[in-house]
């Protein structure tokens, strides 16, 4: 792997990682790796005059040959969906014959096959044939020693390509035959028969001709694959490309790594960052940002306070982009291209160059001038550091000066107040620094931009437990200037903290009063809705009315006239119509007094825990205060007052899992958008806890019951954290790793009660 420079090329390095990952989603039985072996150094046999491969070498070609051909022919189905791998693969109509050649003479066990030639099979035969007769000849001459008590305590071996007879040392004169080999101790001796002696050289020369017919085949059949040394060349090649593809996916599953944003300018903005050294313990993402107007920026704080992991966690993962590679950030984290990088950081100091700490870093930094011009990114860890403090701040301030002319991008860390001061005052130049908590007297290893960072050399003297006098008395000889200057910093720290708290508060107010909005227009949706459907009915109902009495009018005329105006007949007549009429009048009264009947006022003494119901949308809450005329209740997920007049006691539900589904504001609504899938991945441990804090009891509340986190596998300190959580939990019933198929260890399935 190289570092890129043009963008066009680390882009086809970014293309080429995302076909990978959803083709080896899509065709996890395509992938070639499996059996697969690295053929590019015994590919040399090919280029040896009568050298030849073995038949575990044709064997190991065969089934790599096999694998990249089942993988290409996917890839060249598909080609159109992977254009990126598909022109990495090679045309494999060389490599078809390669593989009948070895097929032809090498099983599926890496042996040769007995029929690889008419000789080897005779030959073959005839062994198999004559060995027989040797050990069936060897076994009487066995049973007669071993009943004479002549034998070890072993069954027959063979020695020297020769079936033997395990005889004890004391009785080698007892039997007729030649010694051919002798145990460790001294007390077995294997003895060959002498009748089997013909038919065991015999054997010998027929395990020789074989061996000579089986090196003519390995021969024959290396010759003829000599053609087709640059297609199995070549195929490796691409099958070594799509090994690192799915290299890069299997480190970027392990440190959480997405895409960036690509740009062609020099310019750097990490946002949620993470240096994959650290994943493990869970640090605090970086936000960073090198702009075309602010190319440099100067990084202070307290010591161990942060500015160092800072700068190099900037300096590999942009160093890791320009390698094509992901990199543990948001995926909206936008990296540009420089043409060269360079980095200052740690003890450079050397004996045996005679280099001290101090003048190895002056000759970093003077090769480091040398080197600066537009799309340089320069990297320096305490700049000036290492000798007397009244040089070491003009140092790096002048060097700084001159890179900044050059044009070249630069993050440095520093604890000196004057380049601090020089970078407010310069533009182009950015100020950052690392927050630290004053009242427990240690870093958040947060970088706070726009501000410089206080080095809390004094807090830090008080923490570690020096007295009170002692750090007076250093405050009075850092002098008045550095004095206010310090104080000026820790002030400026405690005013950001509190603004940071408040802006925390600020924001979580925000998202309850846009949760309380939206249920306001949920509600005033579901009045509105309601009555149209009042005005609707109200409508139908009318009609319907006008029609049954235009009907009973035209009844009552038609009588009247069909009986010529009776008088008894036009009396009954009427009557009837008389009582339709005030039935028609009784029935809209009837229908208003049903949806508006008023309930009794009642003497109700209000208790917090009480269950409560409103009349206004018939939600289900528990009291929480009471007051002389309102009610805090707590309704769902919101808590409002609420008058007296518009609530009522509600009756305790006999099934609590009933209760909780109905209490809160459209349950039907939420029950229909609730996803019980939760994806924690990239997610920090404090950040995902709470996420899914607020999603269980949410789902218990909707009467959910089976649930599924993912989370991923990493180092498996998430996955500990939510299981140890899920303990604390009385509603949950169980919980267990999901299938393999489906995320193995990676998920966690959950079941509640």
């Amino acid at each position: 792997m190289q570092m890129l420079t043009d963008v066009s090329e680390i882009q086809l390095h970014f293309d080429q990682t995302d076909q990978w990952r959803l083709f080896s989603e899509k065709h996890p039985s395509a992938l070639p790796f499996e059996g697969s072996e690295d053929l590019v150094q015994g590919l040399s046999v090919l280029g040896v005059e009568n050298a030849f491969f073995t038949e575990e070498e044709l064997f190991s070609l065969s089934r790599t040959v096999h694998n990249y051909l089942r993988f290409s022919a996917v890839l060249r189905k598909f080609s159109s969906d992977y254009p990126l791998l598909y022109a990495l693969a090679i045309e494999d109509e060389g490599l078809q014959t390669v593989t009948r050649h070895i097929d032809a003479v090498i099983n599926d066990k890496g042996q040769m096959k007995p029929n690889a030639s008419v000789a080897f099979s005779k030959l073959t035969t005839d062994i198999e044939r004559i060995e027989k007769e040797v050990r069936n000849q060897v076994k009487q001459i066995f049973k007669q020693w071993r009943d004479a008590g002549y034998t070890a305590d072993a069954e027959l071996t063979v020695r020297e390509e020769r079936i033997v007879i395990p005889v004890k040392a004391e009785y080698k004169r007892k039997v007729d035959g030649f010694v051919k080999d002798v145990s460790a101790t001294g007390q077995v001796l294997f003895v060959e028969p002498v009748q089997s002696l013909e038919l065991n050289n015999r054997l010998k020369e027929l395990y020789a001709e074989r061996r000579r017919e089986r090196e003519r085949i390995l021969l024959k059949t290396t010759d003829t694959l000599r053609p087709y040394r640059d297609a199995v060349d070549a195929a490796m090649h691409s099958l070594v490309s799509m090994d690192i593809l799915s290299a890069k996916m299997a480190y970027f599953g392990s440190i959480v790594a997405q895409r960036p944003v690509l740009t062609q300018h020099p310019v750097i903005s990490l946002k949620r960052a993470i240096n994959p050294l650290l994943k493990s313990r869970n640090p605090v993402p970086l936000d960073l940002q090198l702009t075309l107007e602010n190319r440099f920026l100067i990084i202070s704080g307290p010591n161990a306070g942060g500015k160092s992991v800072a700068l190099k966690t900037a300096f590999l993962l942009q160093y890791m982009v320009q390698h094509g590679l992901f990199i543990p950030a948001s995926p909206d984290t936008e990296c540009g291209v420089f043409e060269g990088m360079m980095i200052d950081c740690g003890d450079g100091q050397s004996m045996e160059a005679g280099l001290s700490t101090f003048s190895a870093h002056l000759a970093h930094l003077k090769a480091m001038t040398a080197a600066a011009k537009p799309g340089v990114l320069l990297g320096v860890d305490e700049i000036g550091d290492g000798t007397d403090p009244r040089f070491g701040g003009p140092i790096a301030r002048v060097i700084l000066e001159q890179l900044l002319k050059k044009g070249a991008s630069a993050i440095v860390t520093t604890h000196f107040s004057s380049v601090k001061e020089w970078a407010g005052q310069t533009p182009g130049v950015l100020n950052a620094g690392m927050a630290y908590d004053l009242q427990h007297l240690q870093p958040l290893y947060r970088m706070v931009p726009g501000k410089p960072g206080s080095s809390f050399a004094l807090q830090l003297l008080k923490k570690t437990g020096f007295s009170d006098h002692v750090i007076k008395e250093i405050e009075g000889l850092g002098g008045e200037e550095s004095r206010k200057t310090e104080h000026l910093l820790i002030e400026l720290e405690q005013q950001q903290a509190k603004l940071q708290h408040l802006l925390a508060e600020n924001e979580q107010k925000e998202k309850h009063l846009q949760m309380l909005l939206e249920e306001y227009h949920s509600l005033k949706q579901k009045i509105e809705t309601r009555r149209r459907e009042m005005l609707d009915q109200a409508k139908i109902k009318a009609g319907r009315m006008l029609d049954e009495a235009n009907k009973q009018i035209e009844m009552t005329i038609r009588v009247i006239r069909e009986h010529k105006a009776d008088k008894v007949k036009t009396q009954e007549v009427r009557g009837k119509f008389n009582q339709f009429r005030e039935k028609m009048k009784t029935e809209p009264e009837k229908e208003v007094k049903s949806e508006k009947l008023e309930k009794p006022a009642l003497t109700i003494k209000w208790i917090p825990g009480m269950p409560v119901k409103s009349l206004q949308n018939g939600a289900v809450g528990e009291v929480l205060e009471v007051k002389k005329d309102k009610l805090k209740v707590a309704l769902g997920l919101v808590q409002v007052w609420l008058p007296l007049t518009e609530v009522e006691p509600a009756q305790q539900l006999k099934n609590a899992k009933s209760t909780v589904t109905t209490k809160g504001f459209n349950w039907v609504e939420r029950n229909a958008t609730f996803n019980p899938r939760l994806d924690l991945r990239g997610e920090r441990e404090e950040d995902a806890l709470k996420k899914v804090a607020l999603w269980m009891d949410e789902a218990y509340a909707l009467g959910q019951f089976n649930l599924k986190i993912i989370h991923g596998r990493g180092d498996g300190i998430l996955r500990k954290s939510l299981r140890q959580y899920l303990k604390t939990l009385n509603y949950v019933r169980s919980y267990h790793s999901e299938q393999e198929e489906q995320g193995g260890d990676g998920c966690t399935v959950i079941t509640l009660m």
